[in-house]
């Protein structure tokens, strides 16, 4: 039962982030927490999206940034300098609150710089790391 209980509120958290709240508070089961979160690029509306998307083509790198306040775990291969990347592809866990934050590559390259190591304390928006936009 645990389980189906931590999917729902993954779902209702990833539900609120994808419709540009900033925070959230959750009641569930006789629990209830609030939650501050992450701005996706998915999130943006109006002018800004449109000026973020043009600065997104003028850089050649992307930040990675960490979703939630928790400690970071590498998924599968180290986050490491030089490690090409797919759009989409879960690069490192952001653990949190006992929730595991998947953090996804924004875009196809590599990553050029990496700011945090293994099991790591990291803050929200904290820099993880840079991807270079793969040509």
């Amino acid at each position: 039962m645990v389980g189906t209980d931590l999917n729902a509120i993954r779902h209702a958290l990833k539900l609120a982030r994808s419709k540009g709240y900033d925070e959230v508070e959750l009641a569930f089961d006789g629990i209830e927490f609030n939650a501050r979160l992450a701005r996706s690029k998915a999130s943006s509306f109006g002018p800004a999206d449109d000026d973020s998307r043009a600065e997104e083509t003028a850089n050649s790198t992307q930040d990675l940034t960490a979703p939630v306040v928790g400690f970071l775990h590498a998924q599968g291969k180290s986050l490491e300098v030089g490690r090409k990347v797919k759009k989409g592809e879960v690069v490192a866990v952001v653990s949190g609150l006992g929730l595991d934050n998947d953090v996804a590559a924004p875009i196809d390259g590599e990553i050029v710089e990496v700011n945090v190591h293994e099991n790591q304390g990291v803050e929200y928006g904290q820099l993880l790391a840079r991807i270079e936009v793969a040509r």
